[in-house]
């Protein structure tokens, strides 16, 4: 049986032997991937690397030839924080840069980007299945029934959902109330299950109940199949159609793990057939987030499926501005891309993904994107940037921009190259813990205060704090980290563990993981850092201060050829600079904010 929370939370698909064919998309289920977590999130594997792994690494300033850091990897120090504390989000014009307006409609669209994804996922599944729905009954009005879901049917499945939930302890029950509750709320929730229910009907409907022993079916009864619409959707997966076809012939339940991840796969591939437009890339009418299969999706409905808390219009409005500034800069160079040639190089990369166990419409998920449209805005003044960095900072000269891509290579990325580990001891000061500490307080400020009062101790000229003694007088727990201590991670670990996407590290311009493995040497203190990775929209959990001390640094292989890594490498190296690039715009804008009389 299918649970819908399994979809809200999150699942990892386990293969064991015997296992039916995985779906084509199979991956980790990312439902919010716009916050996939806070630095509390992700937990240490001890004893995944043996300790000292590898080489160590004498000096690491040495090991870099002798350059103090990356140049286009910022340090905590850099970070252009814009104090937002004060924007009117009711204004009609919220924002100028450059003189030119953001507009409180343009930037809801961006905020429903940014939290919607509950919403989104809600209306496609809900437009396309009720479309179905209604073609399948032109021709059998009689099964009319079989679609219907009850306000009974909703709440026997939140009751299954509860009793779940409790069946881990009072701490999954009370996760599991309070993760909707800061999602989409209770109301909208039950639309999403009813949505969901329904979805499930029409592609995945219960299997028939096996016969019991000493059981004769009955010939002239009916038995469930694998409904015509699902089989459609599978004709380029006959290995699964026939697994499927089989399970319902035989009256066998699929494993309930299987179950919700064939749900969601056929829902995705309903969406990849139907025809959907989104108000950011086409001219559609006012107050339109997207449509699907022509029927108009308001930017109010993607919203009323978040709560969207100050935090996230915030965020929303750094991209925005963000975005405004990058425009700005490449069109003085004439470097932004035409809707045709963009099309065209788009295409071209995500061929590059296609037939591989992560398309890239699952790919971009994990690097923090709600869907391929939001993605596609990031993606087309990337190209533009990299066209800007040939054309522009490297004069056109190909060997210039060769030059560039080796001493990467070679110097600022050796360590990558090399998986090369560090440790990092992070401290952490929570805006919630101060909150739930101190009721009516500024989290963030009490959050800042608290963490700029355990830097100086560390870094004090005389007597400086220990870091241990500095963790236990000044830092909240972070659950999965109980020491505090990453212990010789590559940098996609620690990004990981510290729930930095390549969204939010964008949107941020900073890494903190990225900061310790190419800027930071032995026995350095850095920071403070505001972390803004929150699991999902509502969440507080990820939000506040980190300070960190890096430890050792060790390499665990040998440089390649450059050769061998030159697309690595210069995917790598764009990336880098791509970010540098667009807050070095933003830095360098007019920015003009509406703040609240």
């Amino acid at each position: 049986m299918i649970h819908v929370s399994s979809l809200l939370f999150g699942l990892t698909l386990l293969m064991p032997q015997g296992a039916p064919p995985a779906p084509a998309t199979a991956q980790p289920q990312n439902p919010a991937p716009q916050n996939p977590g806070g630095p509390q999130l992700v937990p240490q594997q001890p004893g995944q690397v043996p300790a000292n792994a590898g080489r160590g690494i004498a000096s690491v300033k040495d090991y870099r030839g002798g350059a103090d850091g990356c140049p286009y990897v910022r340090r905590a120090e850099d970070v252009r924080d814009l104090d937002l504390s004060k924007v009117d989000f009711e204004a009609p014009v919220i924002a100028k840069v450059n003189g030119r307006d953001i507009t409180r409609d343009q930037l809801r669209m961006w905020v429903a980007f940014n939290s919607g994804y509950f919403g989104v996922q809600n209306e496609l599944t809900r437009v396309l299945t009720q479309r179905a729905v209604e073609a399948s009954l032109k021709d059998r009005p009689q099964d009319a029934a079989q679609f219907l879901v009850t306000d009974e049917d909703v709440a026997a499945r939140l009751k299954s959902e509860e009793d779940q939930a409790r069946a881990q302890g009072e701490a999954g029950y009370k996760g599991y109330v309070e993760q909707i509750e800061r999602s989409m709320g209770w109301e909208r929730y039950r639309e999403f299950v009813k949505t969901q229910l329904q979805s499930e009907r029409l592609l995945l409907p219960p299997v028939s109940p096996p016969l019991k022993d000493g059981e004769v079916a009955d010939p002239n009864a009916e038995i469930a199949m694998l409904p015509a619409e699902s089989a459609a959707l599978l004709d380029d997966q006959a290995q699964l159609r026939d697994y499927l076809v089989d399970s319902y012939l035989k009256r066998q339940e699929l494993p309930p793990l299987f179950r919700v991840q064939f749900l969601k796969m056929l829902q995705d591939k309903m969406v990849d057939r139907a025809t959907v437009k989104y108000a950011i890339e086409d001219q559609l009418g006012p107050g339109v987030f997207m449509q699907v299969e022509g029927v108009d999706i308001p930017v109010d409905r993607i919203l009323d499926f978040a709560t969207a808390d100050r935090q996230q219009w915030e965020r929303s409005l750094r991209l925005a501005l963000l975005y405004a500034a990058v425009d700005d800069e490449l069109a003085k160079s004439n470097m932004m891309m035409t809707p045709q040639t963009f099309a065209g190089a788009f295409s071209s990369h995500e061929a590059e993904f296609a037939n591989t166990l992560f398309p890239l419409k699952n790919l971009i998920q994990l690097r923090g994107f709600i869907n391929m449209a939001e993605y596609r805005q990031y993606y087309m003044r990337r190209l533009g940037f990299q066209k800007y960095l040939r054309e522009v900072l490297c004069k056109g000269d190909p060997a210039a921009y060769e030059a560039e891509l080796q001493r990467h290579h070679a110097q600022f990325g050796r360590l990558f190259y090399e998986s090369g580990r560090v440790s990092v001891e992070l401290m952490f000061a929570s805006v919630e813990e101060c909150e739930k500490a101190a009721p009516g307080t500024d989290g963030w400020a009490c959050a800042q205060e608290r963490i700029v009062s355990a830097y100086e101790a560390l870094t004090a000229k005389e007597a400086p704090m220990s870091f241990a003694d500095a963790r236990a007088k000044f830092s909240h727990p972070i659950a999965s980290i109980p020491d505090g201590v990453l212990a010789q991670k590559v940098r996609n670990e620690m990004r990981m563990t510290l729930g930095e996407t390549e969204y939010n590290i964008f949107v941020d311009g900073y890494s903190l993981s990225d900061d310790a493995y190419y800027n930071r040497v032995e026995g350095e203190v850095f920071g403070p850092v505001r972390m803004r990775n929150t699991p999902l929209t509502g969440q507080r959990g990820g939000l506040g201060y980190l300070v960190g001390k890096v430890g050792e640094f060790r390499t665990t292989a040998s440089l390649k050829d450059f050769a061998a890594q030159r697309p690595l490498v210069e995917n790598d190296y764009v990336d880098l600079r791509y970010t540098y690039f667009a807050h070095e715009c933003l830095k360098n804008a007019e920015i003009d904010l509406t703040e609240k009389k």
